[in-house]
């Protein structure tokens, strides 16, 4: 057996056999890679495409050898997962060491060898450091490292990560987790960098680089909108526009791809109803076509049989076919068998898969192989071996754990501590490194425990006992589940103590077992911080942990307050740093932390909030921290904001920070922008740029952001048609620090206009989500369905109607307002549009601005005194500006034959022949930006009356509030998808001809004819 595998000698032979150059010579795998797969046979493709379980193939000591071998000959080309076994007591056998791996993958590479002269590609997940290599530091988790906001720091995490899993001999790693953030209960959330877009495109990009340095290949996951899931569960099925897939999700998976990432990895989720290993549009489309991605990419752990797991009889061999029909997916993680080869090899020798498709993918593997040199050298990393662990390591581990910690709270400055001060400690997670790890540590699920488990850290309570020169008290009083032990003692040592520092955490965890904890902290927990608050201790809060629990009044009691994520094995000497004024808090919220548990406050991303309201429920959405926030130990002041032109394509944001305080510390400077309030799709602020400024005492420094019609832009195409950006006309407002509200003071607030001073606007309410209308000659309502349009004439300082060419006019206050024939010279027409508080104010009658009335009133807008900014009611005069969606009007056309109708009077739907008559109501309009179907020309719209099977679909007044009338059409396959009234797990239903609802068909289904409407634009 070859003990050091390499295959560079008949990889030489195999060129000559084909004719082709010598690689030594030769920098082009393209072409090597399409040599190689077209001397293959289709048995051989398809085991290339098979990836295993490592696990499948282990057997004492080592390898089950037959089964390797067998493996071989059916050419499987790639292993996972690691082979130790993570259930033993025993620490040696639960993660192996360098030695370990490198022994074991020689040899299992060797076995491969004398049957292919192909080397296995092996991966790994590598989450937060080389996890599964003994020794090798273990780096805070992804949410920490999005906290930094230091993109170098986080380069030389993703460093560290590539080379001690390359020690171990492996050459492809599982990471960056690129799911942008939403809802705060989702259990993968400590694996994301935050919940803002660019801020996780800047991480992820500076992680790829890190890693790929190392000739590791990084991989990407999970493509795409996997964090959005409805209900904030892990593999729950999710509903996105494209434009939020465009906007909110695909920016971190382009910046990397961008980067040069070589390989990327699915999920688990449908979106709008389809399977990810279905979802052509979204792999063809998006991924290959206008993300330009040419890397190879992998499904996720048995992701191609989990795909219609809710459908009876639908067997392996379908999901198969389908998924290699619609999917782009190169390598499939099985990840038990050999199912995949074995369907696959059937549909090639049935005609149903095309030998291009399988060669295309196998081409893409082999071409990572030779990039990654595996053909050189089938074990790298050798020379890394004897640096696993080692010193360098541990300080860029603990960096970055220091960096991350967020002071949320610092009432009268209670920290940093003194190291005399008395000092309570207690709490979950004060003496137990593991629940500073959280999931994916030596283990899947994660392991508690202390420096017995974990060599190269020290607790919290080890770490600021060892800095403190007197005797810190401590008791543990409370676990993870809020299972109180001695409240009394506890009670006792925090009267006796002036501070008291409860470490709070929470159970190790990792994907769907995490689906089942609350989103808020065990109740008794909870009581028993606040029975030691009662005691008149001073409360010092740490919150560890891999989510945002909801406090349920903690903070309030608290003096002061830390957020320390999972910073793992460094994180116990981090948080006593940072407790003790060691290190000043630099860290920034990479999320939002909510104050209450309502569905709408876990699932609303920082940019679709104003203060405290989630704007597209209008729910009230308290938040205990907001994005971006964190303390520090000095003061820092931002002064001398300036925008100024650079050309017509850019512009320039500086201004002057300076240290006010005593000691040195580092800020965030984060630069906003609130875009115009045009499109209902708009978001009411995004983070554009970011840099961290070390300042001493007393020091300034100039900083400055240049900014493009780039990065201002938004993706406005549709998926597949290849990325374009456009950029709305209006007023743009960008502001400095997280905290600031633009409405309140204008220090740290600069706007600039962008295209024409006439826009066409549609005024609508964010109450109600009904528009400014005209009913008829000269009146109006607060209340419009249709997305009438206005004129903002902002160089005559007049607001005219689409409908009729008249203008809004105003009288006095509290009397209704009226339109009536524009004159430039009628100063009851004059208004102006305040951006910062979205007020529509007059300018003739000063002081008052234009106000909603609702239902209840008379639904006549009037002119009333303009509401303050932080009025609890100024949300009565907030008037939303979007652009008149891109409706769509036209015919949906059955069988090249019948057209769908409405009938007004009865609310039916029939079928019938065509008609030139412009009442016959065959005439459809597509609101996409609303997901609605409306009957043109009326206030109806298509509905479905339940969505099940023989489910009725009829005509219903519109209503923003109706999921039945939550509608998509589907261009790829021409149904008529109902969103709004699914039934079960990734089972929605569409239209069909006998106008009622059925499940929706695959493409690949003959039934699917019956539910296919040509939509006849007009």
């Amino acid at each position: 057996m070859t003990p050091f595998v390499r295959f560079g000698s008949i990889l030489a032979l195999l060129w000559q056999a084909l004719g082709a150059t010598d690689p030594a010579v030769s920098v082009d795998h393209n072409a090597q890679a399409w040599a190689l797969v077209r001397a293959m046979t289709p048995e051989q493709l398809v085991g290339h495409m098979n990836q295993l379980d490592v696990m499948t193939v282990r057997s004492d000591p080592l390898w089950n050898e037959r089964q390797v071998e067998s493996n071989a000959r059916r050419f499987v080309g790639s292993y996972v997962n690691t082979p130790s076994d993570q259930a033993s007591a025993d620490a040696s056998k639960r993660v192996w060491n360098v030695t370990q791996w490198r022994k074991g993958l020689e040899s299992l590479q060797a076995l491969q060898f004398n049957m292919t002269k192909t080397p296995i590609l092996y991966g790994l997940d590598s989450i937060h450091g080389a996890q599964y290599v003994s020794y090798a530091v273990l780096f805070p988790q992804s949410i920490n490292a999005g906290a930094t906001f230091d993109p170098d720091a986080i380069y030389s995490y993703g460093s560290f990560v590539a080379r001690d899993t390359k020690a171990a001999g492996i050459p492809w790693v599982f990471y960056p987790v690129l799911d942008v953030l939403r809802h705060k209960h989702w259990s993968r959330l400590y694996e994301s960098f935050g919940e803002d877009p660019f801020q996780v495109a800047e991480m992820a990009q500076a992680v790829v680089r890190g890693i790929q340095s190392r000739q590791v290949a990084a991989c990407f996951k999970h493509f795409i909108g996997y964090s959005a899931t409805n209900s904030g569960n892990d593999r729950d099925y999710a509903e996105l526009s494209d434009y939020e897939l465009l906007n909110h999700f695909a920016p971190p998976f382009k910046a990397t791809i961008d980067a040069g990432i070589m390989t990327g990895m699915g999920s688990f989720i449908g979106i709008n109803g389809i399977p990810l290993a279905a979802n052509e549009r979204l792999h063809r489309g998006l991924l290959r076509h206008d993300l330009a991605f040419n890397g190879t990419f992998v499904t996720d752990w048995g992701e191609l049989y989990f795909m219609h797991n809710d459908v009876p009889g639908y067997s392996k061999a379908q999901a198969v076919q389908e998924a290699l029909e619609k999917s782009e997916y190169d390598l499939v993680m099985v990840p038990a068998d050999l199912s995949f080869a074995d369907a696959a090899k059937g549909l090639l020798d049935d005609g149903k898969v095309s030998l291009e498709r399988i060669q295309q993918s196998v081409q893409r593997i082999l071409k990572l192989k030779l990039d990654l040199k595996l053909y050189d050298d089938a074990v790298p990393g050798a020379d890394l071996a004897e640096t696993v662990g080692d010193r360098e390591s541990e300080l860029a581990a603990l960096k970055i754990a220091q960096e991350s910690i967020v002071l949320l709270k610092n009432q009268a400055k209670t920290l940093p501590l003194t190291r005399t001060a008395s000092v309570f400690m207690t709490g979950p997670a004060m003496d137990d490194i593991g629940l500073l790890c959280g999931g994916w540590t030596l283990q899947w699920q994660g392991l508690s425990g202390g420096t017995s488990v974990f060599p190269h850290g020290k607790t919290i309570l080890q770490a600021f006992q060892a800095a403190m020169t007197q005797t810190v008290a401590s008791f543990r009083g409370v676990d993870v589940d809020g299972r109180v032990e001695g409240l009394d003692t506890a009670k006792s040592l925090a009267r006796q103590s002036e501070f008291t520092v409860v470490v709070v955490g929470e159970r190790t965890f990792a994907e769907v077992v995490g689906n089942y904890d609350s989103a808020t902290f065990p109740r008794g927990l909870v009581d028993y911080i606040q029975a030691l608050a009662a005691t008149g201790t001073k409360l010092i809060l740490v919150l560890t942990g891999g989510r945002p629990r909801v406090l349920q009044g903690l903070a309030d009691v608290a003096s002061a307050v830390l957020w320390a994520g999972l910073p793992c094995e460094m994180g116990g000497q981090a948080i006593a740093d940072v407790l003790l004024g060691v290190v000043n808090p630099s860290g920034k919220l990479p999320l939002t932390y909510p104050k209450t548990e309502d569905f709408d406050n876990l699932a609303t991303p920082y940019y679709h909030r104003h203060r405290d309201i989630c704007l597209k429920s209008r729910a009230r959405c308290p938040a205990e921290w907001n994005f971006g926030h964190g303390l520090s130990y000095t003061e820092f002041v931002y002064s001398n904001m300036l925008l100024r032109a650079l050309s017509s394509t850019g512009i320039s944001i500086s201004a002057t920070i300076s240290n006010r305080g005593s000691v040195v510390g580092t800020e965030v400077v984060m630069l906003f922008m609130i875009p115009p309030p045009v499109r209902a799709s708009a978001e009411a602020k995004l983070l554009k740029k970011f840099t961290r400024v070390e300042l001493q005492p007393g020091q300034a420094k100039h900083v400055e952001f240049t900014l493009t019609t780039d990065d201002v832009g938004y993706y406005s195409n549709e998926i597949g048609h290849g990325l374009e950006k456009s950029t709305d006309d209006g007023i743009y407002t960008f502001y400095l620090n997280a905290s600031t509200d633009c409405a309140v003071s204008q220090t740290l607030c600069r706007s600039f206009r962008l295209g024409k001073l006439v826009n066409r606007r549609v005024l609508l309410n964010p109450t109600s989500n009904k528009c400014l209308a005209v009913t008829n000659k000269s009146a109006l309502s607060s209340n419009g369905e249709l997305a009438q349009a206005w004129i903002l004439d902002e160089a005559q300082d007049l607001v005219q109607s689409t409908q009729n060419g008249w203008c809004l006019a105003a009288f006095s206050n509290a009397k209704p307002l009226e339109i009536s024939p524009c004159s430039a010279g009628n100063g009851d027409q004059k208004w102006f549009y305040d951006a910062s508080t979205s007020q529509l104010r007059h300018i003739k009658h000063v002081g008052s601005c234009f106000q909603w009335s609702s239902v209840e009133d008379d639904g006549l807008p009037r002119l009333a005194p303009c509401l303050k900014a932080l009025d609890a009611h100024l949300v009565t005069q907030e008037v939303q500006l979007y652009s008149p969606p891109p409706l769509k009007v036209g015919h949906f056309v059955f069988s090249h034959t019948v057209v769908l109708t409405g009938r007004k009077t009865s609310q039916r739907l029939t079928l019938e022949l065509p008609t030139t008559d412009a009442k016959a109501n065959q005439e459809w309009t597509i609101d996409a930006d609303r997901s609605r179907i409306q009957l043109t020309l009326t206030s109806l719209c298509l509905t479905a009356s339940f969505g099940q099977f023989g489910g009725r679909a009829g005509l219903e007044p519109c209503s923003n509030d109706d999921a039945g009338q939550q509608w998509h059409y589907d261009l790829g396959t021409r149904q008529l998808r109902q969103l709004g009234l699914r039934t079960d797990h990734f089972v929605y239903y569409c239209l069909d001809r006998r106008v009622k609802m059925s499940p929706c068909a695959s493409l690949n289904d003959p039934s699917i004819h019956d539910q296919q409407f040509d939509f006849d634009q007009r």
